[in-house]
């Protein structure tokens, strides 16, 4: 099949060229935001498109495929940063109570159109991932980076992961970059030296070593049971591994290097 004229859809991707947010077709490159403002750090998820745009400081906007609208999503004093989209909602970072906070996690609900803080607790949140009702991130509260998500259909936060060694902290006790699909959340873990991946099962509770090889294992990315990631161990590989094969094997599993 021709994927180009086939009917799923002929978006491709999104790019970023000179400060612009981009679509890619199989004919053209269409402008989604192009002021002479800067526009990064896009998302995509079914018909919207959400990043970040500077003003006077960062802001998210919003651009819907079916109805060519562009919308403001937060312009908030302070800067509202990486943006993601989930269905009906988009999540960002965002410093308006930096003082007090940092950077904290702030929700918008497309059909409400109703804005409202997730995460506004001493130490910053940071790199917010949505997917299946749940929002997930990297966290400063106890003094080094751990993983908490955000349940919406409960309205419950839960420490995923919370690894520390004896203090005074430092950065092998740091746990970054949460990514989620279905019931599993996997990030980026320094605890035995280098950056490796964990996983923790909803469903189960448990907590697994994914890839713990030397060099670093980092930039994880997520879909269902397919999992990538960047690898150092014999210089900057990309990764792909289904989960599964992870779990069931450890380390002993085949890998696609591209």
């Amino acid at each position: 099949m021709n994927f180009f004229h086939s009917p799923i859809h002929r978006i491709i991707m999104i790019t970023l060229l000179a400060g612009s947010i981009l679509i890619v077709n199989a004919q053209v490159i269409t402008p989604i935001a192009a002021t002479s403002d800067p526009e990064v750090y896009p998302a995509i998820h079914n018909y919207k498109i959400v990043w970040q745009e500077l003003h006077a400081d960062w802001d998210i906007y919003m651009y819907d495929l079916l109805t060519g609208a562009t919308t403001p999503v937060c312009t908030a004093p302070g800067n509202q940063c990486n943006p993601v989209v989930w269905e009906n909602y988009i999540v960002w970072q965002d410093d308006r109570d930096s003082s007090n906070t940092g950077w904290d996690i702030y929700l918008y609900n497309i059909l409400t159109q109703q804005e409202s803080p997730i995460c506004t607790v001493p130490g910053s949140q940071e790199n917010p991932k949505i997917s299946d009702n749940k929002i997930v991130w990297q966290d400063y509260r106890n003094g080094n980076w751990d993983i908490y998500m955000y349940n919406l259909l409960n309205q419950s936060e839960f420490p995923i992961c919370t690894y520390a060694g004896e203090p005074p902290y430092d950065m092998e006790d740091d746990q970054i970059k949460p990514t989620l699909s279905n019931n599993w959340i996997v990030w980026m873990d320094f605890r035995h030296g280098d950056w490796d991946l964990y996983l923790y099962d909803l469903l189960t509770s448990q907590e697994f070593a994914l890839c713990t090889d030397y060099g670093d294992q980092t930039d994880p990315s997520l879909w269902g049971a397919n999992l990538t990631w960047q690898d150092n161990r014999e210089g900057n590989l990309i990764f792909l591994a289904s989960v599964i094969d992870l779990l069931l094997f450890s380390n002993k599993y085949q890998s696609t290097i591209y």
